[in-house]
């Protein structure tokens, strides 16, 4: 008989997970539009930092 691992989240949870990434993208999509290019820039710089950060990369940078 199979075990279950991990289960798919109920439907209530799907909807506010759909509602977290809505609210978002609005939030984002607000801010190119009212700031254009320095809000891309903005958010270009957070998720390069964010992506020199990741616990991958420093145990590549610690171990070099």
């Amino acid at each position: 008989m199979p075990r279950w691992l991990k289960r798919g989240m109920d439907a209530s949870a799907i909807k506010a997970a759909d509602a977290k990434v809505r609210e978002t993208v609005e939030g984002i999509l607000a801010q190119v539009d009212e700031r254009k290019d320095a809000a891309i820039r903005e958010l270009s710089e957070r998720s390069t930092r964010s992506a020199e950060t990741t616990p991958s990369r420093i145990s590549l940078v610690n171990s070099a």
